[in-house]
């Protein structure tokens, strides 16, 4: 059975959460000029997001002290606390990822993608512990 997180755990996953949610929309803000949130380009940014989102889950591992098991549910919290944040900043504060509203469809898609990636992972690599 699973350990519950810790207060403790916790509170270090809401703050890993807002540093990548940070993190990702300055990618957004990168990859819109480029042109990599276009529809043409977008399987590209998609592809880019592995890469770039599978360091965050070992540092959320360590940073976090997590045990066997407790890798999925912490990268759920960490991800919820982003996606909290990207829905009141693509809401009230959307020039944070840049200055095209028409394009931040792109930017939006890229990290509902990103965070579906991270979960995805964490779930892979807590089943392959649990083998």
């Amino acid at each position: 059975m699973t350990q519950p997180l810790t207060a403790r755990q916790l509170v270090i996953l809401v703050l890993l959460g807002a540093g990548f949610w940070f993190l990702g929309a300055m990618m957004v803000r990168l990859l819109l000029p480029w042109g990599l949130l276009e529809p043409a380009l977008a399987p590209l940014a998609f592809a880019l997001a592995v890469p770039v989102v599978y360091p965050a889950i070992p540092i959320a591992r360590r940073a976090a002290g997590l045990a066997p098991g407790q890798l999925f549910p912490a990268v759920s919290i960490a991800t919820m606390a982003a996606m909290f944040l990207d829905g009141i900043a693509f809401r009230f504060f959307h020039r944070i990822y840049g200055e095209d509203q028409a394009m931040l469809l792109g930017g939006a898609a890229w990290i509902l993608w990103g965070a579906a990636v991270g979960m995805l992972l964490a779930y892979l690599m807590d089943r392959r512990a649990a083998r």
